[in-house]
């Protein structure tokens, strides 16, 4: 079963306990953090690599509300990419796809099917963090990526604190309707 796909059906144990948790606490910021492979089949073969450190998605799906998504988009993407990169990590914006005019490359999906845009649905300022894997299976310089997946983690920790009034008042508006 693939878990980040199963954020709608909740059919498998780790995504209802997951669920359940968020439901308990409603957390009002999230992020679910993942690796990526850079080496895929498609883009090798065109002689393409997938090559940030970090790659942030902000939630995308219509249903999410509009003031979560402006503020992921405007400001904390412009955010984070200088944050990661004043810290000497490299940054894209998560964009699932294959090589250039190969393929259809997308800045995140619209289904709500992953944990970020099911959070982001009941009003959570929610975002993917895909870290840059190693190419022998997960040694590959794993301090540098420990420390980028580290150092994502703690840009929006900031973010959020610098703009807690922001992002309380997205709950705000939330609660009146």
């Amino acid at each position: 079963m693939d878990l980040n796909r199963n954020h709608l059906i909740l059919t498998e144990p780790e995504t209802i306990g997951l669920h359940n948790l968020f439901n308990k606490y409603l957390f009002e910021v999230s992020m679910d953090v993942h690796e990526y492979a850079p080496y895929g089949e498609t883009w090798k073969k065109y002689g393409y690599r997938n090559n940030a450190d970090e790659e942030i998605g902000v939630t995308t799906n219509i249903n999410v509300a509009e003031g979560i998504r402006t503020l992921s988009k405007k400001e904390y993407l412009p955010f984070i990419q200088k944050y990661l990169n004043d810290r000497n990590f490299s940054y894209f914006e998560y964009s699932p796809g294959g090589p250039p005019e190969i393929e259809y490359i997308r800045h995140s999906t619209f289904d709500i099917n992953d944990g970020r845009q099911s959070l982001g649905i009941q009003n959570t300022f929610s975002f993917i963090q895909e870290g840059l894997n190693g190419k022998d299976n997960f040694v590959d310089n794993i301090k540098h990526r420990a420390e980028g997946q580290m150092t994502g983690m703690l840009g929006l920790l900031e973010f959020t604190y610098n703009n807690k009034d922001e992002i309380k008042n997205l709950w705000r508006m939330k609660e009146k309707n």
